[in-house]
């Protein structure tokens, strides 16, 4: 596709106001409790105390923290499944607008229940309804990024919902810091700055339509054509070229779908072979550990012997570094920094990182200046989930075509938001089981899909969508970098 050939400003203005709240409310709902563990345990403690004329238990503070965390990522497990079906029923632009309405939703019991009443049981509730938005969220705002942007603009924009998502992560540290709005009188603000990012989208959604796939598949060709010409600025050539891409990738063999089943999937070896790296990039995303991170970085740089007033700013120094390396990374990617080997580097980092927190856990009672240390070996860690972040997204749309998108989307979300619950739920027990190792059982995971990545993983920086599909065509045995490049790329 010519370099000419390019996303309209209205285009622009649906891709960002696509991605920027929806990646900030799913990350933001991620980190945003951190910091306010101490408050929920004194509300916790509290409620207890009133039913039952006692201290709470540790046994049972440690069930209600594991469950009032990873309740958010089981929604998203169960979002993340439904959306195939909704994909099915609803257009893209609907199924986002019900992701913001259960984002709302969910804080809004929180709110009420607990903000009113103490209870734990609203909150757990809450944090799964709100969980619904970020599974619905994460599957369908690649879809529309990937459909309504121009071609080669699409690993650009990968990027940039990367580094959103990187953003939102600071930002709910930064709201929820106890000199913000983490005390036990300001902690309901933490809840309503995370609604204004569904109000935003609520808003700007009366001028956003749905994207060219969608279109043909639920009006045709001509309507199709209809929303190119909004979305793009070119010749009537250009426009007609990328509507002939959609009919093919649209199109099935029998005619009564538009998508390739999982089944199909799974027993076609090309789609195969793309789907495992699809949900690899995905599902590496939290499978790395990240969790113990955004949950509980600042019990872990306390337990590195950090004292309380310096945890919650050490956090937010280490997040702060996300969204600057996901930018940068944009910027490389942009002028053709080949994002397979950015993978590997990102993994690689990861896989450091894991090593060095262990060492500091291990050691700081009998070397007091790894209490210190842990800071940057957290940063080191997150440097490299930063790449991942980043570049997942990145890959995902490179290595997908639209026919199975949705699959490999479905899919990859579930298994990362599984990963997501696994992480958050056992780490607390991790803590009592294996003490500072518990990092090292997530590094295995990240070695692996390093390996993956160096082995079975295409080049893809400069290749047309055929040349990269070439490379799953051949069952892996020639390099898409041999694939002659298309000359007016």
């Amino acid at each position: 596709m010519k370099e000419k050939y390019k996303n309209s400003w209205y285009c622009t203005f649906v891709l960002n106001a696509s991605i920027f709240p929806t990646a900030f409310m799913i990350a933001y709902s991620i980190s945003c409790l951190n910091p306010l563990v101490p408050v929920i345990h004194r509300i916790y403690n509290s409620t207890y105390e009133k039913q039952h004329g006692d201290a709470l238990p540790d046994d049972t503070w440690t069930l209600l923290l594991t469950l009032t965390m990873s309740m958010l990522m089981i929604g998203a497990f169960v979002g993340s499944m439904v959306f195939k079906i909704l994909l099915n029923y609803l257009t893209r632009k609907r199924i986002l607008i019900l992701t913001h309405i259960c984002s709302a939703t969910g804080y809004l019991i929180v709110a009420v229940g607990t903000g009113k009443w103490g209870s734990s049981e609203a909150f757990i509730t809450g944090r799964f309804v709100t969980g619904l938005a970020l599974g619905l969220g994460l599957s369908v705002t690649p879809l529309i990024f990937n459909e309504s942007c121009v071609p080669h603009r699409r690993t650009f924009y990968g990027g940039v919902f990367g580094t959103c998502t990187a953003s939102g992560v600071a930002i709910g540290i930064f709201f929820a810091w106890p000199k913000i709005f983490g005390t036990d009188e300001r902690w309901l603000g933490v809840l309503f700055v995370c609604m204004f990012f569904s109000v935003v989208y609520f808003v700007c959604s009366f001028w956003i339509i749905e994207t060219p796939l969608q279109a043909f598949i639920s009006h045709g060709e001509g309507r199709a054509l209809t929303v190119l010409r909004k979305l793009r600025y070119g010749t009537e050539t250009d426009l007609n070229d990328e509507l002939k891409d959609l009919a093919a990738n649209g199109d099935s063999d029998d005619n009564t779908s538009s998508f390739a089943t999982f089944m199909e999937v799974i027993t076609t070896p090309q789609y195969r072979r793309h789907f495992i790296g699809a949900v690899l990039a995905y599902s590496i995303i939290m499978a790395c550990g990240v969790n113990n991170i955004f949950f509980y970085s600042d019990q872990i740089l306390a337990n590195a012997g950090l004292d309380s007033e310096t945890v919650t700013p050490a956090t937010l120094g280490v997040m702060i570094v996300g969204p600057i390396v996901s930018a940068l990374l944009t910027i490389f990617v942009k002028r053709g920094a080949e994002p397979r080997i950015v993978m590997i580097t990102g993994c690689t980092i990861m896989i450091l990182g894991d090593a060095f927190m262990t060492a500091c856990l291990a050691t700081y009672e009998v070397v007091p200046a790894m209490s210190t240390t842990a800071i940057a070996a957290v940063c080191v860690f997150y440097v490299g989930f930063a790449i991942i972040n980043n570049i997942a997204y990145v890959m995902f749309g490179a290595i997908t075509i639209d026919r199975t998108r949705p699959v490999c989307i479905n899919v990859g979300a579930a298994s990362l938001w599984f990963f997501a619950w696994l992480v958050g739920f056992i780490a607390p027990y991790f803590e009592i089981w294996i003490g500072p190792y518990g990092f090292l059982v997530w590094m295995v995971v990240t070695i692996f899909v390093l390996l993956y990545s160096i082995f079975f993983m295409p080049n893809v920086a400069g290749k047309t969508q055929d040349q990269i599909q070439a490379f799953y065509k051949t069952g892996l045995t020639t390099a898409a970098s041999s694939v002659p490049l298309d000359p007016e790329l």
